[in-house]
């Protein structure tokens, strides 16, 4: 069981997976901060988030298979997308509204 969050804070886990080999994955953490990462699937990566934080999360592979990404909020399931192809591209970005 994740740990209690504070008043006003949620746990957000973005998560990239599929066939591909590698993916380049770009994501803007909580204050603004992007960072950009090639990565092999799976990958995930956990931030405490406030309330009225955007978040964003992203990923392309430049060889073939699927890649999917999924955003979810204090463990639940809040955006999926999958892409298949040469030049998987998916997207899981959410202002979360909360």
């Amino acid at each position: 069981m994740p740990p209690e969050t504070g008043a006003g804070t949620h746990t957000v886990t973005f998560a990239v997976r599929g066939s591909v080999r590698r993916a380049s994955v770009t994501y803007t953490a909580p204050g603004g901060l992007t960072r950009r990462s090639v990565v092999s699937p799976p990958w995930s990566k956990t931030f405490t988030v406030a309330d009225g934080q955007s978040i964003d999360v992203n990923a392309h592979s430049g060889g073939g298979g699927e890649l999917t990404c999924t955003l979810k909020v204090d463990g639940e399931l809040v955006k999926s997308a999958t892409s298949s192809g040469d030049s998987a591209n998916v997207d899981c970005g959410d202002s979360l509204g909360f």
